[in-house]
């Protein structure tokens, strides 16, 4: 249930002030004491959302949902691919004109003597000595970024922790050697974006070459002493809102010395959007630039199974899809999107995550990297939201950036550029426990990658920004992505250490370039086995990001706990102990007297190292050598539990004439309906569980094939085997009863 009392609800309540819809508190000031009067009103933003019960898909009404879609499909039959026919004949022609016209009108810009050019006027020099190329224009989803309140303002900004030793020249050297000098086996450039600048042309904007281009202008020593990560902090909160000069490449490298304890190298990078994107960058990093250079391959498309058949339907649905989003979107409001003026960026990230733990969340939940770190947002927001005193906080808006490139064909160099699609996402804030959510989060993303909402929003940008006047087509594409709250964006680095310059890279932060309208931004990046994450949010919203961090790595944490006895699956097959020999003499060939017998002393030992485990309170190295050992005797009797249980159930079964398949069932953690016949006989074996152990003795690891014998006299001084085998048979006709009805 949203909202509904779960195993975190007594964490919330314990951390959160008395609640009613009348009560709110301060903003950025958690737990403080909430005020009540029936004459003040709470703010909008303040109010709690209502409490709606979770209802699996299964027990959904579909039928509305599927009239709608019906009508839907109908009219963007009538109307959608006519639509998409002339608006490509329109585009077709406008581009046609515009290369034509630039052509015969736009010359090459050269600022020799010249002031920079005045972007927003758009002044276009008269005195130029060639023509532009088609290919020299600046593409559409590359605009979108060179247009806003203020040109400068969507800047990708990344940290590179090195070790001590890398100077300025060094630096420089390996840069125009393997960067800026690198060439296609055809002879160009392999990464032009570097030593050319924007230009505004007559028609639009156009890259041109930089004849003045200086390495020593965009590759210094950073002049400030930073020396602590609070002034690193500062400073790049200060870079955010500071443009790069417009007479050069919008790209520069800061060097700082002897940062911290261990005297790192840190590189403070800033690099434009419209430059190009970070998957490009990061591909360039590991392939070009690095020392140990490795083959990092592009990551496949979002939804890569169903792209061409999304973009197929978007042929249809595109011009309705918009006009919805555009129209009947409401644009969020809540305590993070509280239709504020930006007063700047405050900017954090964290320590390192280890990638392991959350690729194992990933396999035993059988979703993807991307819907960890997403219900890892969620689970952050909801958090910050309580502890301001919005104890049921709403849904909230996520814009996520999709990669669509493709990988170069022959081990080429990537082309650089933006060439992803932002999608709206809503969080499932609402939702109470971790495991809820990430199973909401992954619903929603499979949804999302069999939509075409990718190829739509793509081709919006595409379209629009040709066709329409300039103002009129960032507006109507801004309207639709400003809505959102939050933006993640998650970038997979390279898998092993690089080093630039003889130099160890030991860590890479990064800050996906902000748009000022959304308050809240998550970055995440992937390296050598650790994961960073970094947050820019606006400083009138939350002051301290640092508070969204740790709500994130406690969310990934809970996930772990909650997740720790679950097996991947295929993982029990794999790692089982019992070899063909050891089943065939320890299982398959002792008589049903003598497998009886072991399976109760199986039992008793798990109940015996169970209590050990559960008076483990202190911590140490001894300690935690013994917890690990307990740990693993523990997952080995529950093997051996299984294995017995399976051989009893399989000779029971034989003799009733009934074949079982005992092939484990690979739990894929959806959320599912339970099965009658166990929800029936729950009631007998829980009293079991909780008579003979402290802890839970069959846990989800093999609860889906294996059952605990209901005995009330478990703990009785007097009992003995024979009774507990008298009442492991008298259970197991009863289940072979139900079991051979069944069949019947």
């Amino acid at each position: 249930m949203e909202n509904s009392s779960n195993e975190f609800a007594k964490d919330n309540v314990e951390s959160q002030t008395d609640s009613s819809t009348s009560s709110y508190s301060v903003p950025n000031t958690p737990n403080k004491p909430a005020i009540n009067s029936s004459k003040h009103k709470p703010p909008k933003y303040l109010r709690n959302a209502s409490i709606k019960l979770l209802t699996h898909p299964v027990d959904k009404n579909i039928a509305w949902s599927f009239f709608l879609s019906i009508i839907f499909a109908a009219i963007s039959v009538l109307t959608g691919f006519p639509t998409v026919i002339a608006l490509m004949w329109i585009l077709a022609m406008a581009l046609g004109l515009r290369i034509l016209f630039s052509r015969c009108c736009a010359r090459r810009r050269s600022t020799r003597g010249h002031p920079p050019p005045d972007v927003e006027g758009q002044q276009v020099d008269e005195d130029a000595s060639s023509c532009l190329r088609a290919e020299d224009f600046v593409r559409p989803p590359e605009s979108l970024w060179l247009h806003d309140t203020s040109f400068n303002l969507h800047i990708s900004h990344c940290l590179f922790y090195l070790d001590p030793g890398l100077n300025c020249s060094k630096l420089k050297d390996v840069i125009r050697m393997r960067i800026l000098n690198k060439t296609t086996e055809y002879g160009e450039r392999a990464f032009p974006r570097f030593l050319q600048k924007v230009v505004p042309v007559c028609s639009g904007y156009c890259w041109v070459d930089d004849d003045d281009f200086s390495l020593e202008n965009h590759v210094f020593n950073e002049k400030l002493d930073i020396k602590s990560n609070e002034d690193l902090q500062n400073h790049i909160s200060t870079l955010m809102c500071t443009p790069l000069p417009l007479s050069r490449p919008l790209w520069e490298i800061r060097l700082i010395k002897d940062f911290g304890r261990s005297r790192d190298t840190v590189l403070l990078i800033r690099v434009h959007q419209a430059v190009s994107d970070a998957i490009t960058l990061i591909v360039i990093l590991g392939n070009y630039l690095s020392d140990n250079q490795q083959i990092l391959r592009l990551k496949s498309r979002f939804g890569s199974a169903t792209y061409f058949l999304n973009l197929f339907r978007a042929l249809f649905v595109a011009p309705l899809t918009f006009l919805g989003w555009l129209v009947f979107r409401r644009r969020d409001f809540n305590f993070f999107n509280r239709r504020h003026k930006p007063q700047g960026r405050a900017v954090a990230w964290s320590k390192n995550i280890r990638y392991s733990k959350v690729l194992r969340i990933k396999q035993v939940m059988r979703c993807s990297m991307n819907d960890v770190f997403v219900s890892a947002t969620s689970g952050a927001v909801r958090a910050y939201f309580t502890k301001h005193g919005i104890l049921t906080p709403p849904n909230v808006t996520l814009n996520l950036p999709v990669d669509l490139r493709r990988e170069s064909s022959g081990g080429a160099p990537p082309r650089m550029g933006s060439r992803f699609s932002q999608v709206s996402l809503r969080l499932p804030c609402a939702t109470e426990g971790a495991v809820p959510r990430l199973w909401e989060v992954r619903r929603r993303t499979e949804e999302l990658k069999t939509s075409p909402d990718t190829a739509v929003m793509y081709g919006a940008v595409y379209c629009l920004l040709p066709i329409l006047p300039e103002r009129l087509a960032h507006w109507i594409i801004n309207t639709v992505l400003t809505k959102a709250t939050v933006v993640l964006s998650n970038v997979p680095g390279p898998e092993e250490p690089l080093s630039i310059g003889c130099r160890r890279l030991k860590r890479i932060v990064f800050w996906m370039s902000p748009r000022p309208e959304i308050p809240v931004v998550f970055s995440v990046i992937s390296y050598a086995g650790g994961v960073q994450l970094s947050v820019s949010a606006d400083k009138g919203v939350v002051a301290q990001p640092d508070m969204l961090i740790r709500e994130f790595e406690l969310e990934l944490n809970r996930l772990s706990h909650l997740l720790a006895r679950r097996r991947i699956p295929g993982e029990h097959r794999r790692r089982s102990h019992f070899t063909e020999e050891r089943r065939q003499t320890e299982i398959i060939s002792p008589p049903d007297g003598e497998l009886q017998q072991k399976l109760y002393s199986v039992q008793e030992e798990i109940h015996h190292v169970s209590v050990q485990l559960g008076a483990m309170t202190c911590d140490g190295d001894t300690l935690r050598t013994n917890e690990t050992r307990l740990l693993q005797r523990l997952e080995e009797l529950k093997e051996e539990f299984s294995e017995l249980m399976r051989e009893l159930r399989r000779r029971k079964s034989l003799a009733d004439g009934i074949v079982l398949d005992n092939q484990d069932d690979d739990l894929d953690g959806e959320l599912r309906r339970p099965n009658r016949r166990l929800v029936l006989s729950s009631a007998g074996r829980r009293a079991s569980m909780l008579a003979s152990t402290a802890r839970p003795l069959a846990t989800p690891t093999i609860a889906h094939h294996s059952f605990v014998v209901s005995t009330p006299n478990l703990q009785a001084a007097d009992s003995s085997p024979t009774q507990h085998t008298g009442a492991f048979l008298q259970v197991a006709q009863e289940r072979s009863g139900r079991r051979k009805s069944d069949f019947n």
